[in-house]
């Protein structure tokens, strides 16, 4: 798999590799030890997770925070891809919670959705849909007009 801008990714490999370098602790599970496809595996899950999750929506160009976004998530991908994978298919199963550990697995919707970094919601908060915990109020509309004059 290769990544390709626009169609799979928001960024090149070579600017992952950038801005991790520069992300705290990021070499934890971003390091010269795991393969570019890997990487870029990472990249384009966490493109496909986010352009498809219908809590966000994007500009046609990507602009930095959302390729920051992207980064975070596959970070957060390659950090808990495991635990995701467990969870989500005790979900599909069914189960509503484990009182082993504590854990609520329903959502009140009857939803299954991706789970998404809270540091990529917090970069990607101006673009959270009316779908989304995340979205934005409008409180021009809640004023009187007539008051603006």
């Amino acid at each position: 798999m290769s990544l390709t801008v626009g169609t799979n990714t928001w960024l090149s490999l070579a600017d992952a590799e950038t801005y991790m370098v520069l992300r705290l602790n990021a070499d934890a599970v971003w390091s010269d030890t795991v393969t570019d496809a890997t990487k870029e595996a990472a990249l384009a899950t966490a493109y496909f997770q986010l352009t498809n999750d219908d809590r966000f929506g994007f500009p046609d160009t990507a602009v930095q925070v959302m390729e920051d976004g992207q980064c975070e998530q596959a970070l957060f991908l390659l950090q808990n891809q495991g635990d995701m994978d467990a969870r989500m298919g005790l979900r599909a199963q069914g189960v509503k919670s484990s009182t082993v550990v504590g854990e609520s697995y329903a959502d009140t919707d009857g939803t299954l959705p991706v789970p998404v970094s809270p540091r990529v919601q917090n970069l990607l908060k101006d673009y959270g849909t009316q779908n989304s915990v995340m979205g934005s109020v409008n409180l021009l509309g809640a004023w009187n007009t007539d008051e603006l004059s």
